[in-house]
C-alpha cells in the first residue's frame, strides 16, 4: 500500500502520516476528516453531517436510491420485504 500511495497519491500519503503524528486529538481529527474524504470523493464524497442512509424515526423526502439500497439491505440480512 505504501509503494502504491508513493507512487500514485504522495499527497494522501503525505496526510496520512501527518495523522499517524498528529501531537492531539485535534489535529488527528482534522487530518481523519481530510483523509476520509479524499479517499471517499471518486465515490461521491462524504454524506453531511448527520445523515445515516435509513431515518426510521422521522419521514424525509425519498432520496434518489433509497428504494435500491433498501432492497439490496433486506436482500442481504435475508429480510423479505
Amino acid at each position: 500500500m505504501l509503494r502504491h500511495l508513493q507512487e500514485h497519491d504522495p499527497d494522501y500519503l503525505a496526510r496520512l502520516q501527518q495523522f499517524l503524528h498528529a501531537p492531539n486529538r485535534k489535529a488527528k481529527f482534522d487530518l481523519y476528516v481530510e483523509l476520509a474524504s479524499a479517499a471517499a470523493a471518486p465515490l461521491g464524497g462524504l454524506w453531511p453531517d448527520h445523515t445515516t442512509a435509513f431515518q426510521v424515526d422521522r419521514v424525509t423526502g425519498e432520496q434518489p436510491g433509497q428504494a435500491a439500497a433498501q432492497l439490496f439491505w433486506h436482500d442481504l440480512i435475508g429480510l423479505s420485504k
